[in-house]
């Protein structure tokens, strides 16, 4: 089971201006993503009913800075996202009247 979410990271980029300075700016990059959980595996019973256990990944569908353009995430924001995945997900199943 995967699960379809979106979040917003923030990058520091640096840009020219007009005189050919250098500037520090913010990037927001809006992401879309499918948070896969993995699973913990079967590795009991019948060899032909077992299966190895699964880390949880991430595929990144979309991500595009507010302009529209596509931009490729660091190693560093994708791991980022695992604990928004988690973050997002705990959130979602808190119910009031549990």
């Amino acid at each position: 089971m995967a699960y379809s979410l979106s979040t917003v990271i923030f990058r520091d980029i640096s840009s020219p201006n007009f005189d050919d300075r250098w500037l520090e700016v913010e990037e927001e990059i809006t992401v879309s993503y499918d948070y896969h959980p993995g699973s913990p595996g079967k590795l009991y019973g019948p060899m032909e009913d077992s299966y190895p256990p699964e880390p949880p990944y991430i595929e990144v569908t979309r991500a595009v800075n507010h302009a529209g353009e596509a931009r490729v995430l660091t190693e560093h924001e994708i791991d980022g996202l695992y604990e928004d995945a988690e973050d997002q997900l705990e959130a979602a199943s808190f119910s009031p009247w549990e």
